[in-house]
């Protein structure tokens, strides 16, 4: 992470899961799990149905293969394989709470958010929502 930062955990699990993809099918080299939040879990993890079918194989399979890939004990609490080959995530309270200590103990007082002089300026088009679509920047 850049100074002053701290990693979220969803791109920590992000980077997690595309290293067990990577572990559980090789040969589909770099691969994004399109983790997503989820209302049946923290996170939900939607690509691993679409590389089964870029590669004409079972994705419970391939759900499977990639929970077992993944490290044991710190982030993730329980992960579920679900419906076609969803994997619903669900976090631990150990790293919750890490994240949000290391946040709060930010000694530039940024909460974990780096700086970025670089950036230039930052546009915010404040639209009115749609309630059909979930929330973003």
């Amino acid at each position: 992470p850049e100074h002053g930062s701290v990693p979220s955990l969803a791109s920590t699990l992000q980077q997690q899961l595309a290293d067990a993809l990577t572990a559980a099918l090789p040969e589909a080299g770099t691969a994004d799990p399109l983790l997503r939040r989820s209302d049946r879990a923290d996170f939900q993890a939607n690509g691993i149905l679409a590389l089964a079918k870029k590669l004409k194989g079972n994705p419970r399979e391939l759900a499977g293969q990639v929970t077992a890939a993944l490290p044991a004990g710190g982030l993730i609490k329980d992960i579920e394989v679900s419906g076609p080959g969803f994997l619903n995530i669900t976090l631990t309270d150990r790293a919750i709470l890490e994240t949000l200590a290391a946040r709060a103990a930010d000694g530039e007082g940024r909460l974990g958010v780096p700086l970025r002089p670089d950036a230039g300026k930052t546009v915010i088009d404040y639209a009115q929502p749609n309630v059909a679509k979930e929330m973003h920047v």
